[in-house]
């Protein structure tokens, strides 16, 4: 999740391009998968994790489809906020306060 935040972080969502949500979407798609491979989470837990996967992945689909889709980056924005409120993670900062 914290790479997802960073490269999040790396892209102003008022200059967002094709090629730039492409490049994002294609760190959400790789960080999930890493996630979905490595995930040792109770059940619980890893039920939440999971929901919010799902929709990190509706938003790269919908960052590729339309950069500018309140279904893309807002969507992003608003999974790792939900994510910093469900999850202890330690050294997490939220969205926009550095790393």
């Amino acid at each position: 999740m914290t790479r997802i935040r960073e490269a999040v972080e790396r892209i102003d969502p008022q200059q967002l391009q094709t090629a730039n949500a492409n490049v994002l979407a294609t760190a959400v798609e790789q960080d999930v998968a890493y996630m979905v491979s490595n995930c040792r989470l109770e059940p619980e837990p890893d039920a939440a994790l999971h929901l919010l996967i799902r929709r990190m992945m509706s938003a790269a689909a919908a960052l590729r489809k339309d950069p500018m889709s309140d279904a893309g980056m807002p969507q992003l924005m608003a999974v790792l906020h939900e994510y910093q409120a469900t999850f202890d993670h330690p050294g997490w900062t939220a969205v926009g306060q550095g790393h």
